[in-house]
């Protein structure tokens, strides 16, 4: 039975093939590797697209980007967790948009339970972290961690430990991933914060008014929109020209 091809993300195909060229060449830590532009030349794709991928293997702990002076192969942190779950990561090429579906199951049936289960000192901390949030600077390291804190509250507000550990995993694989790179890089930036401090408030109103079911179609509009974003600034950077 025929079954529909399923098209790779070209920045996944890139890092494949730098992961190959580090095995083949056998290249150690500290070793350099060719440049962005010989990269593109060699690959025969845009600038942009080797950026995304070299960024995703900077953020897996598997190269360095010394500014200014190329990328380097990283030593290997075996003794860290972290060095462990950026190798293993690596090996995976976890895109962001399965990332995006994994959210989708989990954090909706979180919004969900959270509305249903949640005490009121949960709600009030939910209050509090939109404060801050509505209140923070528009920068993105600041912005990103303030949201993780609120969806980590969701899921904890859920009363189920199994559910809360999950969705700070998904966050770990976000920032071991090339997760922040691609929400750097949209061209609108400002607006997509902007709509997702609404969509946050729209959230936790349905959590306090212990509506499961607006909760979770709230939840799932929020993620829906960023994954718009994200196909947006992947098919700009993939049309894009060195």
């Amino acid at each position: 039975m025929l079954e529909p091809i399923k098209t790779e993300k070209l920045y996944n195909i890139i890092i494949r093939k730098i992961t190959d060229l580090i095995d083949e060449e056998n290249l150690k830590p500290g070793d350099k590797l060719p440049s962005e532009r010989e990269l593109a030349a060699a690959l025969s794709v845009s600038r942009a697209s080797v950026r995304q991928a070299i960024a995703a293997l900077a953020a897996q702990g598997v190269v360095t980007i010394r500014q200014g002076g190329g990328t380097y192969v990283q030593p290997p942190k075996d003794d860290q967790p972290l060095g462990l779950l950026g190798k293993f990561l690596a090996g995976l090429q976890i895109s962001p948009d399965e990332i995006l579906e994994v959210r989708v199951i989990v954090e909706c049936e979180a919004a969900r339970l959270c509305a249903e289960r949640a005490g009121e000192s949960y709600l009030a901390r939910l209050q509090s972290l939109l404060e801050r949030r509505r209140f923070a600077e528009h920068r993105a390291d600041t912005i990103s961690a303030m949201n993780r804190d609120l969806h980590s509250a969701i899921a904890e507000g859920a009363q189920n430990k199994a559910l809360g550990i999950i969705v700070n995993v998904i966050w770990n694989i976000m920032d071991g991933n090339m997760w922040p790179l691609l929400k750097k890089e949209g061209d609108n930036r400002r607006r997509q914060i902007e709509l997702h401090l609404d969509q946050h408030e729209e959230i936790v109103g349905a959590i306090c008014e212990r509506d499961g079911e607006k909760a979770a179609a709230a939840m799932k509009r929020h993620l829906d929109d960023i994954e718009q974003e994200m196909d947006r600034v992947i098919n700009d950077e993939e049309g894009s020209t060195s």
